[in-house]
């Protein structure tokens, strides 16, 4: 009889203790299980952080809302990859499909762009919010700025609000290289 009362409550702690870990990574911030969720087919939200963010799918792309207030890339991985899960994004060839690693190196791009241009530029704005489609495949923060603004990006104008470099740009690009490999 005291065997079996020892092996409950044995039990009881290795349940205790599964409970805690999971409570404890959920607090943590980060979290395989961004709790990706949607009413309909376009509109999703999922919870980074213990905050929530809107996604929305719409013609074959996503676009994540405020995606430059999430600043790491392996959890930016970690959601593209749920969202890929959800509805994968083509690649540019309009054939196969893009990765979470692609993804998340465009979304690091954006984050960069807002984090980098000065206030009242007029990319700046909406490089807060990215859109992963097949057409900023591959491409770092100088083509897509060039694409969208139609002028060759001028270092200065980017650091014209910065006395010096940005330890940020070495920093993204450091974890860039570091931590978004397949």
């Amino acid at each position: 009889m005291l065997n079996r009362l020892m092996k409950k409550l044995l039990l009881l702690c290795v349940i205790l203790c599964l409970v805690l870990f999971f409570v404890l990574i959920r607090n943590s911030g980060w979290t395989r299980d961004i709790n990706l969720r949607s009413d309909n087919d376009s509109d999703y939200y999922f919870t980074y952080k213990g905050e929530d963010y809107y996604a929305e799918y719409s013609g074959g792309e996503w676009t994540v809302y405020n995606s430059y207030r999430i600043k790491n890339p392996k959890d930016i991985k970690t959601i593209c990859t749920a969202l890929s899960e959800e509805h994968p994004v083509y690649a540019s060839d309009y054939e196969s499909y893009r990765t979470p690693s692609d993804m998340a190196f465009e979304w690091v791009q954006h984050s960069l762009a807002y984090e980098q241009l000065p206030e009242g530029n007029s990319w700046r704005q909406s490089a807060k919010n990215v859109t992963l489609d097949p057409e900023d495949q591959g491409k770092t923060f100088k083509e897509i700025y060039e694409d969208r603004t139609g002028k060759e990006l001028d270092i200065d104008m980017v650091l014209s609000h910065k006395d010096k470099i940005s330890s940020k740009i070495e920093e993204y690009l450091r974890k860039i290289e570091n931590r978004l490999g397949d």
